[in-house]
């Protein structure tokens, strides 16, 4: 896990008490992937986030890696201090499981999911591993998360998605029963992190 590269406090105080964001990548991915739409957040004066959710090879399951997400925001924020969440991928559903599933709600003030299979995805059953059987569509992990969406409510929630998506199949599969859904013409599934529109968007509508 990345630490933080400043007090909590400080950080806050420096970004007129607006919340961190925390930027989750998804499978098989770290980091990394997560600088371009990191450095528009850190360039409109936000503090950023970055954790490594590890295994990232969907091996472990995605409460196993939501508890590690908390474990890691207790360390990393104030006490009291609330975050957003943007979360691509498998990104988003650690979000989600956390918020749902592992007391996330006090801590979460807007959740955003990019591309995440909230539905599942097909591209699920050509993969082994715990966290990858649980994003297959109709699994019990995902059914289970549906029958109490309700426990998202007093969380901002939008999820992105794009209909050429190939890696969300069906791309439609990226759509919350909860929240906003946006659909946006993007070429493939990586495009979400690589649009600096799309970036100035997310921006704004985190802002606080």
């Amino acid at each position: 896990m990345l630490q933080p590269l400043e007090n909590p406090s400080e950080a806050n105080a420096r970004t007129g008490g607006a919340p961190t964001v925390v930027i989750l990548h998804g499978i098989f991915r770290d980091h990394r992937l997560m600088r371009r739409l990191s450095g528009a957040f850190e360039q409109a004066g936000r503090r950023v986030l970055t954790p490594d959710l590890t295994p990232n090879n969907g091996s472990v399951g995605l409460a196993e890696l939501a508890m590690q997400l908390g474990k890691y925001l207790e360390e990393n924020l104030g006490p009291d201090e609330q975050c957003d969440i943007i979360g691509h991928s498998m990104g988003g559903m650690v979000a989600r499981t956390y918020i749902q599933r592992h007391g996330g709600r006090r801590r979460v003030r807007k959740l955003v999911t990019l591309a995440s299979p909230h539905q599942g995805t097909l591209l699920a059953w050509l993969l082994p591993g715990q966290g990858v059987r649980e994003l297959r569509p109709g699994s019990v992990f995902l059914r289970d998360l549906a029958s109490d969406a309700h426990l998202l409510e007093g969380v901002f929630v939008a999820s992105y998605w794009t209909p050429f998506d190939a890696i969300i199949v069906p791309p439609r599969s990226s759509e919350m029963p909860v929240g906003r859904n946006r659909r946006v013409l993007l070429p493939h599934h990586r495009a979400f992190l690589e649009r600096p529109r799309l970036a100035r968007e997310l921006v704004a509508l985190l802002a606080a």
